[in-house]
């Protein structure tokens, strides 16, 4: 199993020396990754990951203009982006955004590189490009359904941080067009505008 990656499709990958938890994923747990935004730009989201030791695997999005790819921790160690249940996400992701109550998507380069970065991850760590839930069916800040629904670290695909578990309480990414994303992935997603609602 790789640990590290160089690229994601055309989009260069860069190593951060960072000292990853000691905790290691549960390879045996259905393969799953958590998707975050920081609420934040680039400097200081990375400067938050990497001083308060909340890093992900990954964080990527737009720095001055131009794409980022970054990767902090190995794959096989937790990332610590949650308050808990880590060792179940081989893949965690801090993607440069807000979350938005209505239905969105990041810009359309975000777009891009989340999706290559999503092929890796199905490809060399087995998560599918699917989630347990459709568009518009997403969790809440603090308590909700999808934190009880028994799905996450049962169900192989992707999350959001707003369906962790208790004790997390975040929202984030809110509501990602999350078919987009994949569509884009599996590359039967046309780029252009969010249609309207």
């Amino acid at each position: 199993m790789k640990t590290r990656i160089d690229h994601a499709g055309p989009y260069p990958v860069e190593q951060v020396t960072y000292h990853p938890a000691s905790a290691l994923v549960d390879l045996d747990a259905p393969r799953a990754g958590v998707l975050h935004t920081t609420e934040g730009g680039w400097a200081g989201s990375e400067s938050v990951l990497l001083h308060r030791h909340f890093a992900p695997h990954f964080m990527l999005g737009l720095d001055k203009g131009k794409i980022h790819i970054v990767q902090f921790v190995p794959i096989g160690h937790i990332g610590t982006a949650c308050r808990a249940h880590n060792n179940k996400a081989i893949v965690q992701i801090e993607m440069i955004g807000f979350a938005k109550e209505e239905l969105w998507r990041p810009d359309e380069e975000t777009s891009k590189a989340l999706a290559a970065l999503m092929v890796v991850c199905r490809d060399e760590w087995g998560i599918p490009l699917s989630r347990p839930w459709k568009d518009g069916d997403y969790g809440r800040a603090g308590d909700n359904p999808h934190r009880h629904a028994g799905k996450f670290g049962e169900v192989a695909g992707w999350y959001g941080h707003a369906d962790m578990l208790q004790p997390d309480a975040h929202w984030d990414p809110g509501n990602l067009e999350w078919s987009y994303i994949f569509g884009l992935a599996n590359n039967t997603a046309p780029i252009g505008a969010l249609p309207e609602a």
